[in-house]
C-alpha cells in the first residue's frame, strides 16, 4: 500500500514542478488502480481548471502532457481568480471595466470566466478554430510546436496561443488593479494625504525579452545550449528554473516540449512577479485600504495557492493498494520564491464606525473592537470627506464627552473614520 501526498504549497508565487512531477509519474503508471485514482481526481475537480476542456485534444491522447497542461492552467487560474476577486472589491469604489483585450481583437470578460464554466472553453474553441490567424499574432519568442524545434502540431500550437492569452489576461488584471487603486487614492485623497503613506515606486527589474530573442536567434547555439541559457534568465532575483520550481522527469523528452515549458513560464512570470510586487505594495498601504472600505482586499493578498487548490477540490493525498514510488525532482536546488504572511493592519490612532440611518453620535467601541476617543481628534472623515471637529455646539462635527456628533445626521452604511 502507498500513500501519495499531493503538495499544497502556501505560496503567493506558485511553481508547478512539484505537482507536475507527481502527476506525470501517476499518469505514466501501468497500474489500473492509479488510472482510476486520476479519474477520481478529475471528477473531484469538476470544471477546474476552467481553461482546460475535456478532452484536452481531439487527435492526441498523451496523459502526461494533459496533466502538465492542467497544472499549468491551475497556476494561471490561481492568479486570475485572486485578481478578479480583488477587482470586484475595488469596483465598489472605482468602476472597473471587466473586459480585457488580449490578441487579434479578442476581448475576454474576466468575471464571466468564474460565473460561466463554458465561457473560457468557448474562447479556446475559437482560438483553435482560427489557430493560423491567432498563432501568427503570438510574439515570436513564445512560439513552439511549429516545427522550429522538431515537432509540428496544430493542436499543440493552439495550447501555445491559448496559454499566451491566459498570460495576457493576468497582465491585464494587474493593470486594472493598479489603475483601480490609483483611482481610489484620487477619490479619497484627503485620507491618503493625511495618512502619509508611500506612493508606488514601480517595478525594479529588467524585462528579459530582448535577451530571450537574442538567445533564440543565435544560430551558433544548439537547442540544448539555448535551453540552458534560458533556464538561467532572471526576472528580478529569480531565474526561470526557480520560477518553474526545478526540473522533473518525463517519458516524452523532446526539445520542443522542454522549450515550450520554459518559454511558457517566461510569459507567465513576467506577469506574476510584478503582481507579487504590487501585492507587497498594497500590504504597505493596508491602513488606507481598511479606512476606505477596501480592507477585504487584504484577505486576497494572502490567499495562497494551497487555498486555491482546496477551493477547486484538489485532494491532499491518494492512497493506493499498489506500491508506487514517486521519484523526486531532479533539481531541487532552486531558490524559494517569496510569499506574504497574514497582514495585520495598524489601526493605532484611528477609529472606524459604520452608521445606521439618521445616526448622529459615534462613541465607544468601533467596528474593529477599538476605543479611545479621549480627546478631540485631528480629523473626522465622512465617506472620505475630511471634517475638522470643533467644540462649539453649532459645529458641523462636534467633539464633546468622548463623542463625535454629526449635526446633519448620516445615512445607512456611511463610513465615519476618525484620526487622532
Amino acid at each position: 500500500m502507498a500513500t501519495i501526498n499531493i503538495p499544497c504549497s502556501s505560496v503567493i508565487l506558485p511553481t508547478k514542478a512539484e505537482l507536475t512531477n507527481i502527476f506525470i509519474q501517476l499518469a505514466n503508471s501501468p497500474y489500473d488502480e492509479v488510472k482510476e485514482a486520476l479519474d477520481d481526481i478529475d471528477k473531484l475537480l469538476g470544471n477546474f481548471p476552467v481553461s482546460v476542456p475535456r478532452p484536452l485534444y481531439n487527435e492526441l491522447d498523451i496523459p502526461e502532457i494533459e496533466w502538465e497542461k492542467r497544472i499549468t492552467a491551475m497556476v494561471q487560474e490561481y492568479h486570475n481568480y485572486v485578481g478578479v476577486r480583488i477587482l470586484e472589491i475595488v469596483n465598489k469604489v472605482v468602476p472597473i471595466d471587466f473586459e480585457i483585450p488580449v490578441i487579434g481583437g479578442l476581448r475576454i470578460d474576466i468575471l464571466k470566466i468564474w460565473s460561466d464554466p463554458s465561457y473560457i472553453k468557448s474562447i479556446k474553441k475559437i482560438t483553435c478554430e482560427n489557430i493560423d490567424t491567432i498563432y501568427a499574432l503570438v510574439p515570436d519568442q513564445y512560439k513552439t510546436y511549429d516545427g522550429r524545434y522538431g515537432l509540428d502540431s496544430k493542436e499543440l500550437q493552439c495550447d501555445v496561443a491559448f496559454s499566451y492569452i491566459m498570460s495576457q489576461l493576468n497582465g491585464g488584471i494587474l493593470g486594472l488593479i493598479m489603475n483601480g487603486i490609483s483611482g481610489a487614492i484620487d477619490v479619497f485623497d484627503e485620507i491618503w494625504d493625511t495618512l502619509g503613506l508611500p506612493s508606488f515606486a514601480g517595478f525594479d527589474f529588467t524585462d528579459p525579452t530582448s535577451l530571450v530573442q537574442s538567445i533564440l536567434a543565435d544560430q551558433t547555439k544548439s537547442v540544448q545550449d539555448k535551453l540552458d541559457a534560458l533556464s538561467n534568465i532572471a526576472i528580478g532575483p529569480f531565474s526561470l528554473i526557480d520560477a518553474l520550481g526545478g526540473e522533473f522527469d518525463t517519458s516524452i523528452d523532446i526539445a520542443e516540449r522542454d522549450m515550450n515549458r520554459l518559454l511558457e513560464k517566461l510569459q507567465d512570470f513576467i506577469q506574476e512577479y510584478p503582481t507579487y510586487l504590487y501585492k507587497v505594495y498594497m500590504e504597505s498601504i493596508a491602513k488606507f485600504l481598511d479606512a476606505i472600505g477596501l480592507g477585504k482586499i487584504l484577505e486576497f493578498i494572502v490567499f495562497d495557492f494551497c487555498d486555491f487548490l482546496s477551493l477547486i477540490g484538489m485532494p491532499k493525498s491518494i492512497t493506493l493498494e499498489s506500491v508506487l514510488e514517486i521519484a523526486p525532482l531532479t533539481n531541487s536546488s532552486v531558490a524559494s520564491l517569496p510569499t506574504i504572511s497574514n497582514i495585520s493592519v495598524d489601526r493605532s490612532g484611528s477609529l472606524k464606525y459604520i452608521a445606521t440611518q439618521g445616526q448622529t453620535e459615534f462613541t465607544g467601541v468601533d467596528i474593529h473592537g477599538n476605543s479611545g476617543l479621549n480627546s478631540k481628534p485631528r480629523f473626522v472623515f465622512i465617506n472620505g470627506t475630511k471634517k475638522i471637529p470643533g467644540v462649539i455646539l453649532s459645529s458641523e462635527v462636534l467633539y464633546s464627552d468622548n463623542t463625535i456628533t454629526i449635526s446633519a445626521g448620516t445615512n445607512e452604511g456611511d463610513t465615519i473614520f476618525i484620526l487622532d
